[in-house]
């Protein structure tokens, strides 16, 4: 496994309540392996594909930092380890990456949430719970114009109530972006 990139000059905030609910996941360079989170505060995460885009992520926050490692094509299974930890802390398995409609987030041996495409040409995607509720929509784009940004892989996510509250909420928006990444780029 490739080691932990920990953004060691940069200190990420912490979501809030206060912060509107609407986020952003952008690539900063069109040709840049690194990607940020950020709201309208300032950054909330920051996400680097090693060599490139590749099939292992880093991924900091406030909360920590995770390492993403893809494994398969068809089928694919994105393993989760925390920093100074061997041991999985979750397993998402993915039902079909290439048309991105359903995966499921293990952790402690229990679903904590299951991503499913809203729509083939929409362009989004979401985690909901077990039971339907909603946590959170990533939808592709930005709200930037000009045409350098619809050439970068970016996206507008909405935070549901219950995706705020959520206990793993910071990996569902980091391990959500690693989905959104590799539906968007295929060659992963």
């Amino acid at each position: 496994m490739t080691p932990y990139h920990k953004f060691p000059s940069m200190t990420f905030l912490t979501l809030i309540p206060a912060d509107d609910p609407t986020l952003h996941w952008r690539q900063p360079s069109i040709l840049g392996s690194r990607h940020v989170m950020a709201s309208d505060r300032g950054e909330l995460a920051a996400m680097d594909f090693t060599n490139g885009l590749s099939s292992s992520a880093s991924a900091s926050c406030a909360s920590g930092v995770w390492q993403f490692l893809v494994k398969g094509s068809w089928q694919p299974r994105v393993i989760v380890t925390r920093s100074g930890q061997d041991a999985p802390f979750a397993t998402l398995e993915i039902t079909n990456a290439w048309l991105g409609n359903r995966a499921e987030l293990t952790t402690d041996d229990a679903i904590a949430a299951v991503w499913e495409s809203t729509g083939f040409l929409s362009g989004s995607a979401r985690w909901v719970t077990t039971d339907d509720q909603p946590l959170v929509t990533f939808r592709s784009g930005t709200d930037e114009g000009g045409a350098v940004n619809w050439l970068k892989t970016q996206c507008r996510v909405d935070l549901s109530p219950n995706g705020y509250e959520h206990p793993h909420r910071d990996l569902l928006l980091c391990i959500g972006w690693v989905l959104t990444v590799l539906q968007a780029n295929p060659a992963i």
